[in-house]
């Protein structure tokens, strides 16, 4: 085979493959709340990324229908998990936010081959690393799996699509640990900052009272106008009179981050 035949046979092999997990809906979850009801969430994990559902308040059948994807390439992907845990949200009027464990599913990318693009319900079970105290689980959740597979010239054409239109930065600040106490009573209300390069606007979490590790599991998206731009993620502690307190910050430089069809960046803030 000459060179030439050898490189179109390379470009047009399915080099690309995506994982596209969509939850549909949950059913008979276990009741967490005064009333008989729960205010579940997803939280789905995979390769070291995480996405989150929308909560659905007051409910034991909530209906997401959304989708997340999953970049495949790389070393070690017929050995992936994707992990589904449910939870309960809770917010409380001084702690700010937390989750209660409502049971998860577990299963292997290999696995889910076989029932590619159809329609499935996962019983939920307890997993002792998700909660310590053993409690009944109840319910299921219907998921579906899609694998999109392209070929690198397909890829090509992609990438130089966004590259006229710009690529998309989606961000999830998740919590913090150990922050400094701003306050009196030792304690802070911790709220993160996001900037891109030296642009003056910027988008910020909610704000969560006394807490000194807050969860916020927010996330944001952001249209990238140069690659070269750095990222300014700075923690503050939120005064009502006066100014605001920087508890610390970090800046990351996405020139050289690898960039697939969306770039996904998922940083938790702990002590600076």
């Amino acid at each position: 085979m000459s060179h030439c035949a050898q490189t179109k046979k390379l470009f047009t092999q399915k080099l690309f493959r995506e994982l596209r997990v969509s939850l549909v809906r949950a059913k008979n979850l276990v009741a967490k709340d005064r009333g008989g009801t729960s205010d579940p969430f997803v939280r789905v994990w995979s390769r070291g990324v995480m996405h989150e559902t929308q909560v659905k308040t007051k409910t034991l059948a909530p209906e997401w229908n959304e989708s997340f994807t999953w970049d495949l390439r790389g070393a070690g992907s017929d050995d992936s998990v994707v992990e589904l845990i449910v939870y309960d949200h809770d917010k409380g009027s001084f702690y700010g936010s937390s989750a209660e464990y409502l049971g998860s599913v577990s299963l292997s990318v290999s696995s889910l081959e076989a029932h590619a693009g159809k329609e499935r319900w996962y019983p939920l079970i307890f997993d002792a690393k998700h909660q310590k105290k053993e409690e009944p689980i109840t319910g299921a959740i219907l998921l579906k799996f899609d694998f999109v597979e392209m070929t690198q010239e397909e890829v090509a054409a992609m990438q130089t699509k966004e590259m006229k239109d710009g690529h998309r930065l989606q961000l999830t600040v998740l919590a913090g640990k150990n922050l400094m106490a701003a306050d009196r009573g030792g304690t802070s209300d911790p709220y993160v900052r996001l900037r891109l390069g030296d642009s003056k606007e910027a988008l910020k979490t909610k704000v969560i009272k006394k807490n000194l590790n807050p969860e916020w599991n927010e996330t944001f998206d952001l249209k990238l106008e140069r690659l070269h731009e750095s990222l300014t993620i700075e923690c503050f502690d939120y005064d009502l009179m006066g100014s605001d307190d920087s508890l610390g910050k970090s800046r990351i430089r996405l020139k050289g981050c690898k960039m697939s069809f969306e770039l996904f960046v998922h940083y938790g803030i702990c002590t600076f």
